[in-house]
């Protein structure tokens, strides 16, 4: 699952770069990727290159370590510069117990 979750991060990254979002800027620790190369919006593919496609499917709802309280990582009214934020805060940048 973790490795999963690694792979779906760095792919929604990917995407982020390829479409010119332009507030990957604002994810804490991230840097574009020299392989990485634009996209155009007419040759995008329509599931991948939109709103879903830089969003979590994997983690969607993170139950914090107070047992309680939750972190929705598909919230539609967050950006995905947000989710991807809270994301690093809440599950990556963990130690894995």
């Amino acid at each position: 699952m973790i490795e999963y979750a690694e792979l779906e991060k760095a792919r929604i990254l990917e995407i982020m770069q390829e479409c010119g979002y332009e507030d990957r800027d604002k994810i804490d620790g991230y840097e574009d990727n020299p392989n990485v190369k634009f996209i155009p919006k007419e040759y995008r593919v329509k599931n991948i290159h939109t709103g879903k496609g830089i969003r979590f499917q994997s983690l969607r709802d993170l139950v914090l370590e107070d047992g309680v309280t939750t972190v929705n990582l598909s919230d539609e009214n967050k950006t995905p510069a947000e989710l991807m934020n809270l994301a690093n805060k809440n599950f990556f940048n963990k130690t894995q117990e």
